[in-house]
């Protein structure tokens, strides 16, 4: 299914499904997708012949139950301890959850014994930090409860029998300009924000394709403004 994948969605991009292109993935996985809005990714899956998704999103009007795909109005928490996944997926809902640690406790008691588990979400670092501290567009604020750097992420995992396997970088021109807009402020939704209206935003074409390949050149040193972790149990050591 990971080749599958890998011809729809070829080149990089805001979709998740690029971050699993290269996961081979059994139709017959359970799926629990956290923070799952609509559903708009599990529906897709559906389409693709996936019979085991579940996804929780606390804002939906009601429990949508299909045979082969089920939303609940729950949080994480709520999910019975005996239910376990071969793929949980945070897809940018990490950070809008305001308790961290015991979401984690609560993702190694759901995870099965080979499962996977990914949150893509920001990342501080130095650079960006440096460059727009206070006015940084991925702080977020109130939605973004916490916003973690990569060594406090690990901290955060250490004590519950996960561990990251795999960090892969895929931040995009959107970290500069919607700081940059920020700057002067510029809501993201005005109609001078260049995601509503390019054509009337304070960028040139020129602007954007730089912030373009500093992202790129960002993403492969590891210093880009978000990232997707792969996540797995810790293995036992053998006594």
């Amino acid at each position: 299914m990971g080749k599958l994948i890998n011809k729809i969605f070829p080149q990089p991009g805001d979709s998740i499904f690029y971050v699993l292109r290269n996961i081979e993935l059994k139709k017959d996985y359970k799926i629990l997708d956290v923070g799952c809005g609509s559903g708009a990714f599990l529906y897709y899956l559906r389409e693709l012949g996936f019979k085991n998704l579940i996804g929780v999103e606390p804002y939906v009007k009601e429990d949508i139950k299909l045979e082969d795909l089920k939303i609940f109005k729950l949080q994480i928490q709520d999910l019975p301890t005996e239910a376990e996944f071969d793929l949980i997926i945070f897809n940018h809902s990490f950070e809008h959850l305001p308790q961290p640690h015991e979401t984690i406790l609560k993702l190694s008691d759901l995870l099965s014994e080979d499962g996977l588990c990914i949150i893509r979400m920001p990342v501080k670092n130095d650079y960006i930090w440096k460059l727009y501290g206070s006015d940084w567009m991925q702080i977020d604020a109130p939605r973004h409860f916490y916003v973690y750097t990569v060594r406090s992420f690990q901290t955060l995992l250490d004590r519950s029998g996960l561990e990251i396997i795999k960090t892969v970088y895929d931040s995009s021109e959107y970290q500069f300009y919607a700081s940059e807009q920020i700057k002067k402020d510029i809501p993201l939704i005005s109609k001078r924000s260049y995601l509503i209206n390019p054509k009337k935003s304070m960028f040139t074409k020129k602007q954007i394709k730089e912030y373009k390949k500093k992202s790129n050149e960002l993403n492969k040193n590891n210093m880009g403004d978000q990232a997707i972790f792969f996540i797995k149990r810790t293995p036992t050591k053998k006594g």
